[in-house]
């Protein structure tokens, strides 16, 4: 009795985890690190992600690179990036038992977009989504989305929490969508970023030192430009959510880098749902298109 007493409790505190939380959101509810998680810190354990592709020729090269070191990632896509060429790299992932989840339609910045353009951006993705997974014959339980440049919130018109649950309520009837953050950003899209430089950023999350992040300037022509910026990690956490884009080739390197560098110093590469914060709580079934 005790025992399922115990199962029950901390099937509760598990249900906290789900983000966005079974609430209404307030305007003011905003910010970032309240979602890092937590649960991998301090554990040298990191889920690998990767935004913005498919790549119709770097995808294919980091596939080949995750396969050999035999770990999972999960890939959060732009499903307007789909055609007959990159369709089949994205099946692969499925096949391959890599996670693809939603990034939207289009790569817009959520607070400048209205509620119904955005859920819209949403639906269309997810569904695509799951048309790709029927396809391959999988059952699409792991309904993951990141917002583009982690942008929400600031939109006083609605708040995008609560358009991710209207949206969910009306896909599956429950809420089943959930939004991943990260605990690690690579910045491998800084353009003066090398491989070496993202190895070493992920590399100083784990034993602290040397990273990289960066800064904003302006050329003579007064275009707005990025360099990247080195700093020094004093705290590593040791664990988390590694962000990295697919559709660049130093990122390739990069990760390999890095996945060598976990084989050969205990690191554990995890996929996302394992971690507490990302544990799929519920299963749904899509009953409708609102749009």
């Amino acid at each position: 009795m005790l025992s399922l007493i115990f199962a029950f409790m901390l099937s509760g505190l598990a249900q906290e985890k789900q983000y966005p939380e079974d609430r209404s959101y307030r305007s003011d509810e905003r910010g970032f690190f309240q979602y890092a998680a937590r649960s991998a810190h301090n554990t040298s354990t990191y889920a690998l992600t990767f935004d913005d592709g498919p790549h119709l020729t770097h995808t294919p090269k980091l596939l080949d690179i995750l396969k050999k070191y035999q770990v999972k990632a999960t890939f959060f896509i732009i499903t307007e990036r789909l055609s007959p060429a990159t369709r089949p790299i994205v099946q692969r992932m499925i096949e391959e038992g890599h996670i693809v989840a939603n990034h939207g339609e289009i790569h817009h910045n959520s607070n400048q977009i209205s509620e119904s353009e955005f859920k819209r951006n949403l639906e269309i993705a997810q569904l695509k989504l799951h048309a790709l997974h029927e396809a391959a014959g999988v059952d699409f339980q792991k309904l993951y989305y990141r917002f583009p440049y982690a942008a929400y919130g600031a939109n006083s018109a609605y708040h995008h929490m609560n358009a991710l649950q209207s949206l969910s309520q009306a896909l599956y009837g429950d809420n089943c969508l959930q939004f991943a953050f990260w605990d690690v950003d690579s910045n491998d899209w800084v353009p003066d970023m090398s491989p070496e430089d993202i190895f070493q950023s992920l590399k100083a999350h784990e034993l602290g030192g040397r990273a990289f992040t960066f800064e904003s300037y302006r050329n003579a022509s007064g275009k707005l430009l990025y360099r990247k910026k080195a700093y020094t990690v004093t705290t590593p956490p040791r664990g988390g959510v590694i962000l990295q884009h697919d559709i660049h080739e130093k990122t390739l390197k990069g990760t390999e880098l890095f996945l060598e560098f976990a084989k050969n110093n205990g690191v554990k590469i995890v996929e996302l749902s394992e971690l507490e914060e990302y544990r799929v709580l519920r299963q749904c079934s899509l009953k409708s298109s609102l749009f």
